[in-house]
């Protein structure tokens, strides 16, 4: 992830989703993993959707912080899209 962007990988195939484009981010922190999901605003090459599962963390109270670290970053990209415009 940059400031404008997310890059997405399953290893084969790699994409890029502008952070303007994400309509939501779910962290579940009651699963024993963790997963995290980023639902899109428009269809991507993987879909409407992704699921993955950040690298473990050793707190195990509240949402993974790479949750809250996309979060902030769709903000900014939205706040800087809004002032551009």
């Amino acid at each position: 992830m940059d400031e404008k962007s997310l890059y997405i990988s399953n290893y084969f195939t790699e994409i890029v989703v502008h952070l303007s484009d994400v309509a939501e981010v779910i962290g579940y922190r009651w699963s024993s993993n963790y997963p995290v999901t980023i639902r899109f605003c428009v269809a991507t090459a993987f879909g409407w959707r992704i699921i993955f599962l950040p690298k473990v963390r050793y707190s195990f109270f509240g949402p993974h912080p790479v949750v809250e670290q996309i979060r902030r970053a769709v903000a900014q990209a939205s706040a800087s899209a809004g002032a551009v415009q």
